[in-house]
């Protein structure tokens, strides 16, 4: 009896530790479940960040990227602008460069030799003449007119060798083509005149001389305007022509 009275306690403890230790692994299981939930909870929530972060400099990032674009095309739409000037400043200097024409006269007599400054100007289109020096200087290579006259005459109390006169057309002082006047008599109204067509290199410059020979005084009158200076540019050229002389 007491046998059986001990089995029956014995297996009744059995079956009591069995089912604690069942809730107990449940549990543990329980708790090791909620703490690995909550484990990759926090991990996700540290990638959110992370991403959060990471997305916040792609912005920063991407609105540097922008102001650079935007200054580019600023700079580029600048540029376009200021070349778009420049190519109309410089066909617009070609067309005035183009347009090459003058008329000088001399207003009074020249009484030594040297470069005729053709002091009264009617046209000067391009501005290529110079009424100081008396020189015309090529703004573009090209092919050119030159014409020009020049007068003698004698007046009381001068000698008839003074009105022999000697003139020349030069290029940067070669001599291309001359021109001559020689009043033979008191009052004798004379004049000598030159055509040249000739071509230029840009910044070449062309003038009419008087020479150190024969009479040294050049007739000329602000009413009469017998001695005169003209030239026109008849086309342009790339600059293969030669001058010759």
């Amino acid at each position: 009896m007491w046998c059986v009275h001990t089995f029956v306690i014995l297996l009744l403890v059995h079956f009591a530790y069995s089912k604690h230790s069942v809730r107990s692994a449940e549990t543990l299981a329980s708790e090791n479940f909620s703490a690995f939930i909550i484990e990759e909870l926090n991990k996700l929530k540290d990638f959110q960040k992370y991403a959060e972060n990471k997305i916040a400099d792609l912005e920063k990032e991407n609105h540097k990227k922008d102001m650079k674009i935007t200054k580019l095309e600023t700079e580029i739409s600048s540029m376009k602008d200021g070349n778009v000037h420049n190519v109309l400043k410089s066909r617009h200097r070609r067309v005035l460069a183009r347009q090459l024409a003058f008329t000088a006269y001399l207003s009074s007599s020249m009484t030594h030799s040297g470069t005729i400054r053709f002091n009264k100007v009617l046209l000067n289109d391009g501005n290529g003449y110079d009424a100081s020096t008396g020189e015309f200087t090529a703004t573009v290579s090209g092919v050119y007119l030159f014409s020009f006259s020049v007068g003698a005459k004698q007046t009381n109390g001068t000698s008839v060798s003074q009105y022999d006169v000697f003139t020349r057309l030069v290029v940067n002082g070669v001599h291309q083509l001359s021109a001559v006047a020689e009043s033979k008599a008191l009052h004798d109204d004379e004049q000598g005149s030159s055509t040249a067509i000739i071509f230029a290199l840009e910044g070449d410059k062309i003038s009419v001389m008087l020479e150190n020979r024969g009479g040294t005084l050049l007739y000329a009158d602000n009413f009469e305007r017998v001695s005169s200076f003209t030239g026109t540019l008849l086309y342009e050229t790339g600059g293969n022509s030669m001058i010759v002389g």
